[in-house]
């Protein structure tokens, strides 16, 4: 007992001064506030849940009414998820008619807990007197489980889809995305699908005399709240970049028309074969003469200005030409520089990568990735 008030406490000091710092950087962020509501939301959430939870394990005679009051949030936080990466793709509060079904878990589950809403105070501490029992927190509450998980995993999968999406526009951009590229939130959302699989492999086994479900339960109980403070953490760090590409992505959206009820890309361009082909050797002398792929955080907007061609130009030459995007692009002549340097003798003393480094790339996981996904190859085997 002396153990479960410590970790409650604890989650609770914790998680309180966590979740308040994270409100406190999310609203400072006034102008593109819009854009964070869903995460806004889902902070909230995680707030009301841990207080909650904290107070009827601490002292569950003061508050029993407040027993079960939360349960119906865990209907939510994958879809709020989900809501706030597809607004990285629109950069704004994107809502649609269809995003209302999102709901219809929540609604259902708060009907399903109105029996227990209306229960008594001394039926309440029964009830939760019963828990950590197989009884009670399986048998009882295994269905429930299961479809939660399953429900929030089919959101997280769509959030990655989002994430890939959004990937695929900061690379027709870009040449350097790692500050940009929510990787810190897809490789969370990942381990949550993880912990998911992990739940309902625990689920099951305690059917068969699993001991320690209780703890494991504790412990994912956690799961939402880092979940929180490291997407926060993420949108925190990319914010400061991704502002910029608002008005580019705007721009080039207005290059693709309806075809046929398909959106086509560069159907609006005055671009023509000749022109293309103009463009093309203009293009591929200067990065050859100048190298401007050294620097590591090379935009298709300063590329433009350097050459002075237009960044749709220059962005429909390298997806047409070269079947490739901006970012592709550049790195290709990065992984070009790689391999000469890997075979000149005068740079024998440089780490691998200081060359990631020196040919322009700006860490190390990128260097690597654009070198294998190039020659099929690590460096170091190279």
């Amino acid at each position: 007992m002396e153990v479960s008030v410590l970790f409650w406490k604890s989650v609770l000091i914790s998680g309180t001064i966590g979740i308040a710092l994270v409100l406190f950087l999310l609203f400072r962020i006034s102008r593109e506030l819009k854009r964070y509501i869903p995460l806004i939301i889902y902070t909230i959430l995680i707030l009301i849940e841990l207080l909650i939870q904290s107070a009827v394990h601490l002292a569950p005679k003061s508050f029993p009414h407040l027993l079960y009051v939360t349960e119906p949030f865990a209907m939510l936080y994958g879809a709020l998820i989900f809501l706030y990466v597809r607004n990285y793709n629109s950069q704004s509060l994107e809502l649609k008619r269809f995003d209302l079904l999102f709901l219809i878990p929540f609604v259902l589950a708060i009907i399903s807990y109105i029996p227990y809403y209306a229960m008594s105070a001394e039926e309440k501490l029964t009830d939760l007197a019963k828990f950590g029992s197989v009884q009670t927190d399986v048998f009882e509450n295994i269905w429930e489980w299961n479809f939660d998980m399953v429900l929030n995993s089919a959101f997280l999968i769509a959030a990655l889809i989002e994430i890939r999406k959004y990937n695929y526009l900061i690379k027709e951009q870009l040449s350097d995305i790692h500050k940009v590229d929510l990787h810190i939130t897809k490789l969370v959302i990942k381990v949550c699908l993880v912990s998911y699989l992990l739940e309902f492999l625990f689920v099951f086994l305690t059917l068969f005399g699993f001991p320690y479900y209780e703890l494991l339960y504790n412990m994912l109980t956690l799961t939402n709240f880092i979940v929180m403070l490291t997407i926060a953490y993420d949108a925190m760090v990319s914010r400061r970049y991704v502002n910029e590409l608002l008005k580019r992505w705007s721009s080039n959206n207005t290059l693709k028309v309806e075809v046929d009820g398909q959106l086509v890309k560069y159907a609006k361009s005055t671009l023509n074969e000749a022109s293309s082909i103009t463009i093309k050797t203009k293009l591929l002398d200067y990065m050859e003469e100048h190298r401007p792929y050294l620097k590591p955080q090379l935009r298709i907007k300063e590329l433009s200005e350097l050459t002075g061609i237009s960044t749709h130009h220059i962005s429909q030459v390298i997806n047409e030409s070269f079947q490739q995007n901006f970012y592709e692009f550049v790195n290709a002549y990065r992984v070009k520089a790689a391999k000469r340097i890997l075979k000149d003798p005068s740079y024998k003393n440089y780490t691998l990568t200081a060359i990631g480094f020196e040919v322009g790339f700006n860490s190390k996981s990128a260097f690597y990735s654009a070198f294998k996904k190039s020659t099929g190859s690590t460096p170091a085997k190279f």
